[in-house]
C-alpha cells in the first residue's frame, strides 16, 4: 500500500522534472537556432529577426522632438531607430549613428518647423520662409559693435545692392571681397567674423533683412535676454546693402526709418545667418 503523502510527492516530482525538461528543451532550441520571425515560418538565415506580412507595416517608435531629446543619453546605442513626428514638414525616421542624429539618407535629420522668437543654431529666429517653414534667418543675441564704420577706410562701389530678403549673405561676400582685411574694422568683415553658436557663416543683414529683424524686435529681444544675450538699443543698425560709393543703407531702430549714410558713420551691427 502506498502512503497518500508519498503519492502527493510523487506527482510533485514528475511535474518538476516535466516542467526543467522544458525548460532545458527551449534553452537549447534557441541557443541553436537564434533567430525570431513573425508572419513566417521561414526566416532568411542572414537575418536574426524577420517581419513578413503583405498587408501591415513595421512601426517603430513614435516621438515628438521634445521626447527625442529626453532619452537617456548613457549612452545612446548606434543604430536606434525612431519616427519623430514633427520634425520636418510631416514627420520623419531618425537614427542615430553614434554622434548625431540622422535622417534615412545620412543626411542630418530635421528638427520641427521653427517660429519667430524660437532660440535656434545659436540665434533668435525673426524670419520663417512663408513657402518653407523648415528654413528663415536668424539673428545673433548680442550686437557685434556699439559703433563702427561700414566701409575699411575707402569708399569704394563693392556692388553690395541687394535689397530683398535673401540678399544679406551676398551682399557681406561682396563687400568682403572688395574691402579685404582687416575685416574686423568694418560692419560686413566684422558680422562674419562672429562665432555665435559655434556657426562661422554669419553676415550683415540687407536693408529689407534689417527691417524684419526691427519688426520682429520684441520676440527677439526676450529671447535673446533669456538666453544671454543682449536687446536692441534704440539707435542706428548698418544693413549691408549700398546705397553709393560714399553711403549706404542704416535703419533707425527708434523711428523705423532708413537712408543713406556715409559709410565713415559709426553705427551698431547685429550680424544674421540662414536656417
Amino acid at each position: 500500500m502506498i502512503h497518500s503523502s508519498k503519492l502527493v510527492f510523487k506527482n510533485k516530482k514528475i511535474k518538476y522534472q516535466s516542467i526543467f525538461t522544458l525548460v532545458l528543451a527551449w534553452i537549447v532550441a534557441t541557443s541553436t537556432y537564434a533567430q525570431v520571425s513573425i508572419g513566417t515560418t521561414t526566416p532568411e538565415s542572414s537575418a536574426m529577426l524577420e517581419l513578413s506580412s503583405t498587408s501591415q507595416g513595421f512601426l517603430p517608435p513614435r516621438l515628438t522632438y521634445d521626447q527625442r531629446l529626453n532619452i537617456p543619453t548613457t549612452p545612446i546605442a548606434t543604430g536606434l531607430m525612431i519616427w519623430c513626428s514633427d520634425c520636418g514638414h510631416d514627420g520623419q525616421i531618425q537614427v542615430f549613428n553614434g554622434q548625431i542624429w540622422t535622417n534615412m539618407a545620412g543626411g542630418l535629420a530635421s528638427v520641427p518647423p521653427s517660429a519667430v522668437g524660437d532660440f535656434r543654431d545659436g540665434g533668435v529666429v525673426f524670419y520663417v520662409d512663408p513657402e518653407d517653414n523648415t528654413h528663415g534667418l536668424i539673428c545673433a543675441i548680442e550686437d557685434q559693435s556699439t559703433g563702427i564704420q561700414w566701409y575699411n577706410g575707402t569708399n569704394m562701389v563693392t556692388n553690395a545692392d541687394g535689397i530683398l530678403i535673401g540678399t544679406g549673405k551676398a551682399n557681406t561676400e561682396l563687400i568682403i571681397a572688395a574691402q579685404g582685411p582687416t575685416e574686423t574694422d568694418y560692419a560686413a568683415g566684422l558680422a562674419r567674423a562672429y562665432r555665435g553658436g559655434g556657426y562661422s557663416d554669419w553676415f550683415l543683414p540687407s536693408k529689407q533683412e534689417l527691417n524684419h529683424i526691427r519688426i520682429q524686435m520684441n520676440y527677439i529681444n526676450a529671447t535673446a535676454q533669456a538666453h544671454g544675450g543682449d536687446a536692441f538699443v534704440e539707435n542706428d543698425y548698418w544693413s549691408s546693402t549700398e546705397e553709393s560709393i560714399t553711403q549706404a543703407f542704416r535703419r533707425s531702430f527708434i523711428f523705423g526709418d532708413d537712408n543713406g549714410q556715409n559709410k565713415s558713420s559709426k553705427r551698431h551691427v547685429r550680424a544674421v545667418r540662414t536656417f
